[in-house]
């Protein structure tokens, strides 16, 4: 007899790997195709508002630091991003992108072309403005057919909709504006499937699919406790033949006897109460467990939307010895990668247009980082200076540095550095001393 093995186990009693078991008809139920007013409506929620906006605007709290060879450049091309408001446009581009799906900030450059025509970039004169706009405000015009063309199926020219014709596929037109992909920053939300990208139009989905759920259940737990609250203590009344006079129409009768005892309890804090027909005691309402429920929520919470809960929630850190630094740390760690994936691209883009416009040479050596999220105590900053000065006192003594190349390195810039940079030149000098046992520049002879 052929007998097929298959790897599991099956209990009829409990119905464990049968038809019948419950878990084996637990699946995912379809994620929700929000419109713009809906997700309007979900963002007044603070705690939503708070897991929208706080990765947005931690990202762009510190701004960037601009890296050229020229200094001076450097701080300009700083200086135009501080003009033009980059650094809030940004964060909107990211908050919208995070609420609504997508978002994309438009450039206003001026290159002597059409919005509609790509960007020449040898051309840009100036950079006018930065227009942040939701993915409901656009809508993908044209997209890229060519299959062995570099962003095949990526959008090509975007329309962006008259505010008095939002809805897609609106008759009338003719205020819409179309803009080329080249003169626009883009935002992405969530990464979804591109199954449900077609789905979207095109856009990516919204950090709300993911935590809608999560989030109800937790607001409704806590409105469930409020609710507790009030009726933590039940007074309970036992009056002598009370179902005979509410059977005899004698209501008014007892109404009026529980307005007696309110109203004495009010005016002399006792209740009067009949020694042998009538009793009065509080029920107390048992909360045991509530509070570990609800923090075992709040952990799920956390955990769903990818951000700590010392910084979600406002929780503080629980076990012996706990600051809550290790959380913290991840969290900026999350944040750095996010700024290295979605900020630093986008800026740079931004920065190449304005070194254009400034005539300044594209080409040569420039980067974009992140200014670091964690700002240590003053504590912390006198221990790192300390630690610096014994390093720095051992180098000076070994040459390996030199007096005015510690103080350039460490105070050039706007803030303290513990980098040190050193001249090549003079290290070469040094070694050619060294094998010819004569003084260096500084006075320091070598000895065979």
């Amino acid at each position: 007899m052929d007998k097929t093995h298959i790897d599991g186990w099956e209990n009829v009693l409990t119905k464990l790997g049968t038809s019948s078991d419950r878990r084996t008809h637990a699946v995912p139920t379809s994620a929700p195709m929000w419109t713009e007013q809906s997700l309007d409506d979900a963002y007044t929620d603070p705690l939503i508002a708070r897991i929208v906006d706080k990765p947005a605007d931690e990202m762009t709290r510190e701004w960037v630091a601009i890296h050229m060879e020229d200094e001076g450049r450097a701080k300009t091309i700083t200086q135009d991003l501080e003009d033009l408001d980059a650094q809030a446009a940004l964060a909107d581009g990211l908050r919208w992108a995070r609420l609504h799906g997508g978002s994309i900030v438009v450039m206003g450059l001026d290159d002597g072309k059409d919005p509609v025509e790509e960007v020449n970039a040898k051309g840009v004169r100036a950079v006018k403005y930065l227009t942040v706009l939701n993915r409901w405000q656009v809508e993908i015009a044209q997209r890229q057919e060519d299959p062995l063309v570099k962003g095949y199926g990526q959008p090509l020219v975007y329309r962006i909709r008259d505010e008095g014709t939002t809805t897609p596929g609106a008759a009338d037109r003719t205020r819409d504006v179309l803009v080329h992909s080249s003169r626009v920053l883009r935002f992405d939300g969530i990464p979804t499937t591109e199954r449900r990208k077609r789905q979207l139009g095109g856009w990516h989905d919204t950090i709300i699919t993911r935590v809608y759920d999560a989030v109800r259940d937790y607001q409704q737990s806590w409105g469930g406790v409020a609710h507790l609250m009030t009726e933590l203590g039940q007074a309970v009344i036992k009056l002598d033949n009370l179902a005979s006079m509410l059977a005899g129409g004698q209501d008014d009768l007892v109404l009026q006897r529980l307005a007696y005892m309110d109203t004495a309890r009010s005016i002399v804090n006792a209740i009067p109460l009949d020694a042998q027909h009538e009793d009065w005691e509080r029920k107390a309402t048992p909360i045991t467990g509530v509070p570990e429920v609800l923090r075992e929520l709040g952990v799920y919470l956390s955990a769903v939307t990818d951000m700590p809960a010392t910084i979600l929630l406002g929780i503080s850190p629980g076990g012996l010895n706990a600051t809550g630094e290790s959380d913290t740390r991840h969290w900026y760690d999350w944040l750095r990668s996010q700024q290295v994936q979605r900020l630093v691209p986008p800026v740079g883009t931004l920065v190449g247009h304005l070194m254009q416009a400034r005539s300044y040479d594209v080409k040569e050596d420039w980067s974009i980082t992140p200014n670091p999220l964690w700002q240590p105590t003053e504590k912390e900053r006198s221990e790192t200076r300390k630690t610096d000065a014994e390093a720095d006192a051992i180098h000076l003594q070994w040459n390996v540095l030199a007096p005015d190349e510690v103080a350039s390195s460490a105070y050039s810039g706007d803030r303290y550095s513990s980098e040190r940079h050193y001249d090549e030149e003079r290290i070469k000098r040094l070694h050619e001393a060294e094998m010819e046992g004569e003084p260096d520049d500084a006075g320091v002879e070598f000895e065979d």
